[in-house]
């Protein structure tokens, strides 16, 4: 794991030299939210998809408030590995960015999982496109600062993807940065679950072999803002059922 936060180290650098204002300052590079110990020992191992850590990570008023003992990290290195590992550890039990995180309670209430602790599986959330913070949504970055984090950051997610091993991944993305990060075209998987209130909405699915010794179960689905909108509580929570029940037949 050190090689890939040195990784993300040397991407965030870059990004503070050549995106000028879009790259969140001050900040760090985020590789992972969430309790990686807890996570490993965990039975069902679910980790969550987004596509770049917001700018609301890093609050102008108390930009390390979220994640403890971060400031002055950079670059990360040998003696500060630990304290970096730390602040993302306890990203959930500081102070997150909750109205976010919890539109994926509701899918994973079926597979007893959470970010937060009180559930007998707890879940890890990555960020595929880049690990550096931008002054604005995805969506409405300019092409060129989107394409320069888009050299370096799936590569370095699907690494990570390597290491953590998930059992099931749950990936609201669009499917063209799964694309880049070497899985097939979403339209080719199976479906799992269709939105009444949206019929053109569809959650997906398929098998990938994302770590030498782990096939995992991908959901693919939409996300308008938040994740798996716009199914509703519902909607999300059938599609945690038959995660689950898809995941029972492997």
């Amino acid at each position: 794991m050190q090689p890939l936060a040195r990784r993300a180290s040397e991407i965030f650098s870059d990004a503070a030299a050549r995106l000028g204002q879009h790259a969140v300052d001050p900040a760090i590079p985020i590789l992972y939210f969430g309790d990686l110990t807890a996570y490993l020992r965990s039975p069902l191992r679910v980790v969550t998809v987004g596509l770049n850590p917001s700018r609301l990570e890093f609050p102008g008023d108390s930009p390390f408030r979220r994640f403890s003992n971060a400031a002055n990290l950079l670059p990360i290195r040998a003696d500060t590995y630990d304290t970096y590992f730390d602040s993302l550890d306890n990203y959930f039990e500081t102070d997150p960015y909750e109205d976010w995180f919890k539109s994926f309670n509701s899918v994973l209430c079926p597979l007893t999982a959470s970010f937060w602790p009180g559930c007998t599986n707890f879940v890890i959330h990555t960020d595929i496109c880049s690990p550096v913070a931008t002054d604005r949504g995805w969506n409405k970055l300019p092409p060129w600062a989107k394409a320069h984090l888009l050299e370096k950051g799936p590569g370095l997610w699907r690494d990570l993807i390597a290491l953590l091993k998930p059992h099931i991944l749950l990936a609201p993305v669009r499917g063209e940065y799964l694309l880049k990060a070497g899985l097939p075209d979403v339209r080719s998987w199976t479906t799992l679950y269709d939105c009444e209130c949206h019929p053109s909405k569809t959650a997906r699915f398929m098998y990938a072999q994302l770590s030498p010794d782990q096939k995992s179960l991908v959901i693919h689905g939409p996300c308008f803002n938040k994740p798996f909108l716009p199914f509703g509580r519902t909607d999300k929570q059938k599609i945690g059922g038959r995660i689950l029940t898809e995941y029972g037949r492997a």
